[in-house]
């Protein structure tokens, strides 16, 4: 296959810069590259990638040049589309953040030639199971899909070979943590139950045990705070009634549904690393104008462009196989939140808290068809350099 020129089913956008942010973020982004060109090879999915280079650094070489676009015998093209320094600094706060990633994801997806549009970040590997899903052309309109997100350690850059690399991520030992619907939950919870053959079943178990400490902490906080006294309290004894009895109950069903029934019934949205994994039709995109083009750090706007998805009726599917990310430092993580807020806060960078986003939340709610940007989103008017890459052999294996 080598006509280079047929439009491609899938368009998959990244946004980056040769900056180092994180560590190996070079390694990490070639790594991502091979990785993809060898799935689209591999389950013959006709793709583009689109690389948006944002604010490329003077000091540094592009990232066409710094990187390799690997052969997959026409199945996966690449550009590269770049917004200019000049073009950053006439945006707010732009001597603070280098990098606009969900203006710039708003910029691929604008220009994105596929019939459908992946959001997603240059720190990914997508597992077997889940490019065969998408190879299958089965994607609708309609819908928005997203996918679980399993953190893996940075030794997996170790492996050049794709085989190599999902026996790594597939292996639980080398699992870090799990980012589902209902929450990030550590990987210590699956290998408990590793002896298990239904990957459902430890699942579910996993999350049931994860609720069961929640719901007991809870429950002691509660009983702290209201006591039951000999002193009639209607009230009290209500609250004990549903803490002790209805509430553990309803929260397992939800885990139930959750690990057996996902996608298909209507209930809290999959937000939890969505910023990684958000594929709708091109023309779906559109409706929304894509995510909010809030001039600030990028936390929360992935979540409000799913709630909005929702708001205009879009279906959510939940994809079973997952995307394993490479591990780094710079962005969140459980264990560094507090240290990031900080950071911003220090550097005096704008972000959306948790109010902010519930406040959203009511926004769509009351007025589900809203639109967050003007008709000018993704850098429509501008005249952004966009190169097409030829495919290069390799140094180090892309299959």
């Amino acid at each position: 296959m080598s006509d280079s020129t047929t439009k491609p089913y899938l368009s998959i956008v990244a946004v980056s810069r040769n900056d180092n942010h994180g560590g190996d973020l070079n390694t990490r982004t070639q790594t991502f590259i091979n990785s993809l060109a060898a799935m689209c090879k591999r389950h013959e999915l006709r793709a583009e990638l689109i690389m948006v280079e944002w604010n490329p650094p003077a000091d540094r070489p592009s990232l066409e040049e710094e990187l390799q676009w690997p052969s997959s015998d026409g199945y996966l093209t690449y550009r590269v589309v770049t917004v200019p320094r000049e073009v950053h600094n006439q945006l707010e706060v732009a001597d603070r953040i280098p990098l606009y990633q969900m203006i710039g994801k708003n910029v691929g997806i604008l220009r994105a030639k596929g019939d459908f549009v992946l959001a997603t970040n240059i720190d990914l590997i997508f597992s077997d199971g889940l490019m065969k899903t998408i190879a299958n052309g089965n994607l609708q309109a309609g819908h928005y899909y997203r996918a679980d997100r399993f953190d893996v350690p940075a030794d997996v850059m170790e492996y050049d070979d794709i085989e190599e690399q999902l026996a790594y991520c597939n292996n639980s030992k080398n699992l870090l943590r799990v980012n589902a619907r209902l929450g990030t939950f550590p990987a210590e919870t699956l290998k408990q139950f590793e002896s298990f053959s239904s990957k459902k079943y430890r699942l579910f178990i996993s999350k049931v045990k994860h609720f069961a400490l929640e719901y007991l902490r809870e429950r002691k906080h509660v009983l702290k705070t209201a006591p039951l006294t000999s002193k009639v309290n209607p009230l009290r004894h209500i609250r004990f009634l549903y803490h002790t009895l209805t509430k553990p109950f309803i929260g397992v069903y939800n885990l139930y549904l959750d690990v057996y029934f996902d996608g298909e019934i209507k209930r809290k949205p999959h937000t939890n690393a969505c910023g990684d994994f958000t594929l709708l039709a091109k023309s779906d995109w559109e409706k929304l104008r894509a995510y909010p083009e809030y001039k600030m750090y990028s936390w929360h706007l992935d979540s409000i462009l799913i709630h909005h998805a929702r708001g205009f009726g879009f279906q959510e599917i939940v994809f079973n196989d997952p995307v394993y990310h490479i591990e780094h430092g710079g962005g969140w993580s459980p264990e560094q939140e507090q240290k990031l807020w900080e950071r911003l806060t220090k550097r005096d960078i704008p972000y959306l808290t948790n109010e902010d986003l519930t406040q959203h939340m009511k926004w769509i709610q009351d007025n589900p068809t809203i639109l967050f940007n003007e008709s000018s989103w993704g850098m429509v008017d501008e005249d952004l350099p966009d190169k097409q890459l030829a495919p290069q052999k390799m140094t180090r294996s892309a299959a």
